[in-house]
């Protein structure tokens, strides 16, 4: 991947503005120049032409005379003395240069550009009628030698474009010294981040930052604060599961320590049973944790869809429907009917499932033997509410906040688990923008765990 520096691509762009606009204001003024500087020669030769009709009258018909006047008008102004002739039919009666007018009695009234040889001339003749003295009709003509003239445009655009010529590198130059100037902040907030460890996590100085980059120290700071975040619940995701697991594993060794070193065979079977409810629990408990894992950054949001509350309860209930026959538990679903067509969630599919099996499964787990359990899903406030009742110990009031923490356990329980379901529980209400509240259970016994979730706009 080609990585170009802001400022170069900078400069970059302003001398790609720069120089084409430096070429059309040069042929712009070239063209304006020659125009300008045109039209005064034009209007010199104009003057002059005027000067040496009145010098042909002022000679009375004397040749000799109308060369000593012509010497005395003012047609030199230019660098090069300017070339003038007159003719009396075909004659030539004065010429200062030659060159020019050997074609002259063919000129016509006005300007004419001639080339004689390699020489360029743009010449102004005027055609006066027969009259006294000449009885013969003249014709008066100037020439201007063209390179003449253009080597005063030059000289004119010279003048012109020599400011620019300087001016423009140092106007470039300058730009890029701001540019510099100007960008010196980013290069400091990158010397800041580039200078960061991976432990260090602190919030970068913003203060120095200009405006337009002030939106990047923010999103960093935004991303520093979020890997904090989740490197701190790795760390303590980690502690607590190494702790959890230490006690089953250490169980475990226990139990087959005891199944081997006894002779006694009804020893052996329980440490054998014993190792057999571990291993349950293990692979309960690392099963959760797995779930915990991979909820903890969060559900991702490409698997994101309708949920239809109502059918995925059904679904998930339909799957723990053998685990509740084996305590002989009866499973009720009830939907309202008029919330079954509205009950729908934006959200992840597998992780409502998930929620849900928790909840019914911790039910199952707590609730006595042939009791039953209420599952119902309703619709209230723009929310979309699931409520599982179960007919268990439930949870005293003031240990009810308690329970969300990850593998905590009320004091006193007896049935298996790892003090982790509910915590997934929340945490997925959390990702849906939801919520968990415990409450009595039907009639005073037993818990209610009611989840809310926003409904789909």
């Amino acid at each position: 991947m080609k990585i170009r520096s802001l400022r170069m691509r900078s400069l970059t762009t302003i001398v790609a503005v720069v120089l084409p606009l430096m070429a059309t204001y040069t042929w712009l003024s070239h063209t304006h120049v020659s125009y300008q500087l045109g039209q005064r020669f034009d209007g010199r030769m104009r003057g002059e032409l005027r000067m040496l009709e009145v010098a042909v009258h002022k000679s009375g018909g004397d040749a000799a005379r109308l060369e000593e006047i012509a010497n005395l008008l003012p047609i030199d102004t230019f660098p090069q003395r300017r070339a003038f002739g007159v003719w009396a039919g075909t004659e030539l009666l004065l010429a200062t240069l030659r060159q020019p007018f050997t074609a002259a009695p063919r000129l016509a009234n006005g300007f004419t550009d001639l080339t004689v040889g390699k020489q360029q001339y743009r010449v102004l003749a005027k055609v006066l009628p027969p009259a006294p003295p000449w009885n013969r009709s003249l014709v008066l003509a100037v020439a201007d030698h063209m390179p003449t003239r253009s080597a005063l445009i030059r000289s004119a655009m010279f003048d012109v474009l020599v400011p620019l010529i300087i001016g423009a590198p140092l106007a470039v130059l300058g730009i890029y010294i701001a540019l510099v100037k100007g960008l010196s902040p980013l290069t400091r907030l990158a010397e800041q981040i580039r200078s960061r460890s991976a432990q260090q996590l602190e919030p970068i100085a913003a203060d120095d930052v200009p405006i337009e980059a002030l939106p990047i120290a923010q999103s960093v700071n935004q991303l520093m604060a979020r890997v904090g975040e989740s490197l701190e619940r790795e760390r303590r995701f980690t502690a607590d599961a190494a702790h959890e697991l230490k006690t089953p594993l250490t169980a475990l060794k226990a139990h087959a320590q005891v199944a081997l070193q006894t002779q006694d065979e009804a020893l052996r079977h329980a440490s054998l049973r014993d190792i057999a409810r571990t291993v349950n629990r293990t692979d309960r408990l690392i099963t959760q944790l797995l779930t915990l894992a991979r909820l903890d950054p969060s559900v991702d949001s490409a698997d994101c869809g309708q949920v239809d509350l109502a059918s995925i309860t059904s679904a998930t209930l339909a799957e723990l429907q053998e685990t509740a026959a084996a305590r002989e538990q009866q499973l009720h679903l009830r939907v309202d009917e008029n919330v079954h067509p509205r009950a729908v969630v934006h959200g992840n599919a597998d992780a409502l499932a998930i929620l849900i099996r928790n909840i019914v499964e911790n039910a199952v787990h707590y609730s006595e033997q042939q009791g039953a359990i209420e599952v119902r899903v309703l619709h209230r406030d723009r929310f979309g509410i699931i409520e599982v009742s179960d007919r268990g110990p439930g949870i005293p009031a003031e240990a009810r906040q308690e329970v969300f923490r990850r593998f905590h356990r009320v004091a006193g329980t007896k049935a298996p688990g790892t003090g982790l379901g509910l915590s997934i529980v929340q945490r997925i209400a959390e990702i849906h923008r939801g919520h968990v509240t415990l409450q009595d259970g039907d009639a005073g016994i037993g818990l209610c765990v009611v989840v809310a979730i926003p409904l789909a706009t």
